[in-house]
């Protein structure tokens, strides 16, 4: 049975234009080579998370990524990459929107749909400034991380929130009072 996330590693997988992927931990790549790199470990996490190990870590590729992605493992991971790379993504009143299902190895995981801006005359997606591509990676996760994430939607001020196109209302009652007392001194009453 899978642990909790709060005690479970932030692992993503990583693939780049050619589908030769990376296993990250945090900030960290694991080495395929070794045992004692902290890739038994990713293995065996692997086999205790999915309840199989169908999935051949030995080799460049792995069947199912799909170049240029990211898989999330962990919720907090996806909540980073998006913060850090000013991604938002497209959230229905039922949760993140999927654009589509992959098998990785044997588990599913769901590509979630990225905010872009589109021209509004043309209907094409307008260039990003700055150092971000113009095609951004496609963004999975796990059935138990898009689980998680829809159950956390719901709450206002929880992270998840905030990477969704969800609104996050808020009422500041400082600038209601300031107002009225701005008027009543304006008209000549004393606080």
């Amino acid at each position: 049975m899978p642990e909790p996330f709060a005690s479970s590693p932030h692992y993503f997988l990583t693939s780049n234009e050619k589908g030769v992927f990376a296993i990250r931990l945090g900030d960290e790549t694991i080495a395929k080579e070794t045992e004692d790199s902290g890739y038994g470990q990713f293995v065996q996490w692997w086999k205790t998370e999915f309840g199989h190990d169908l999935l051949d870590f030995s080799h460049e590729s792995i069947y199912g990524l799909v170049p240029n992605t990211f898989l999330f493992l962990h919720p907090d991971s996806l909540i980073k990459y998006c913060r850090n790379a000013g991604r938002m993504l497209i959230a229905t009143r039922h949760g993140f929107r999927e654009t589509m299902k992959v098998w990785v190895g044997g588990p599913e995981f769901h590509m979630l749909e990225i905010v872009q801006h589109f021209d509004p005359l043309t209907g094409e997606p307008t260039p990003i400034i700055g150092n971000t591509p113009k095609d951004p990676p496609g963004i999975g996760v796990s059935q138990r991380v898009l689980q998680e994430l829809n159950d956390r939607l719901k709450e206002e001020s929880h992270d998840a929130r905030r990477i969704s196109s969800w609104t996050i209302d808020r009422t500041f009652v400082f600038g209601i009072c300031y107002g009225a007392y701005f008027y009543a001194s304006m008209i000549g009453w004393q606080f």
